[in-house]
């Protein structure tokens, strides 16, 4: 039983960060009564603390649920002194550039919440917006839980960085989470989408160990992502100066044949695309 009650307090550290000391009253179910030895383990495990047995559980459930079902149809009467928080046991987020995630919703976030970012185009003449969902806590996109996505097309055509594209989580009572992107100007398109969290099909031990492998796997996570950075930063470098000196051949030239060597070279570390970059840059300095 003691290891169960660590199991379970553990639990409650991770999530809502109530220690031992801060507990000020334990309720002790009435069908344990009779058995003192249960009694006195619960008792050391909470540092000596008395257990309360004036609270009829099966009361405590109900007065939860009418508690629960006042603030959901706003009732305010009668609550001013009640706290009843529920929360998103993990990160809600949207995919971004290179396969990172922008976490809108982050965990333990109180629900129900709303948050809402900006997000700009990548490419010059980009078409659309692909607005993809997921769930977790991994700094990649593509290891979390995939929840599901939009496309909102017709978007103004313009350079990359130029169009801005609002994007909404809204996560209700209901653990249903609403995802909304509109167009910031231009044409102003949208488009939305409705999910009911996968958080409901996953036990307290697989949203545990969850978060575990996030932790385990950050430094990895970190390294992919630096190396894709590194890499989109050399891109875009080559894109503006092909731009920019589109009337020397050399310079294009030269160009050219980093654009096909990243091409074929799409997972080499960071050190290798910053010293492409400094090769170029000292190119463009010598040819121009």
């Amino acid at each position: 039983m003691f290891n169960w009650l660590n199991k379970i307090h553990i639990k409650f550290i991770f999530y809502i960060f109530i220690t031992r000391e801060k507990c000020i009253k334990i309720n002790f179910n009435r069908r344990f009564y009779k058995n003192t030895k249960n009694q006195e383990i619960v008792k050391e495990f909470f540092n000596g603390k008395e257990l309360d047995k004036t609270i009829n559980p099966d009361e405590a459930v109900a007065y939860g649920a009418a508690v629960q079902s006042a603030i959901v149809n706003n009732i305010e009467d009668g609550l001013e002194r009640l706290v009843l928080l529920d929360v998103a046991p993990l990160s809600l987020i949207v995919k971004i550039a290179n396969g990172q995630m922008n976490v809108l919703i982050p965990r333990n976030t109180t629900i129900p919440c709303e948050q809402k970012n900006y997000y700009a185009t990548a490419d010059d003449e980009q078409a659309s917006f692909l607005i993809e969902v997921y769930q977790g806590e991994r700094e990649l996109a593509s290891q979390n839980i995939f929840l599901g996505s939009f496309l909102i097309s017709g978007i103004r055509i313009s350079k990359n960085g130029d169009v801005l594209c609002e994007v909404t989580f809204s996560l209700d009572i209901n653990n249903i989470l609403h995802v909304s992107a509109v167009e910031i100007g231009g044409n102003e398109v949208q488009g939305n989408l409705d999910i009911k969290c996968s958080n409901q099909n996953l036990t307290d031990d697989e949203i545990n160990e969850l978060i575990k492998e996030a932790e385990k796997y950050r430094k990895d996570d970190q390294l992919v992502i630096e190396n894709s950075q590194s890499r989109i930063n050399f891109e875009n470098f080559l894109n503006e100066m092909k731009k920019k000196y589109s009337n020397n051949r050399v310079i294009v030239q030269k160009i050219n044949d980093e654009i096909k060597w990243v091409r074929k070279n799409l997972n080499e570390g960071s050190s290798v695309y910053k010293n492409k970059l400094n090769d170029i840059k000292n190119f463009i300095s010598n040819n121009s």
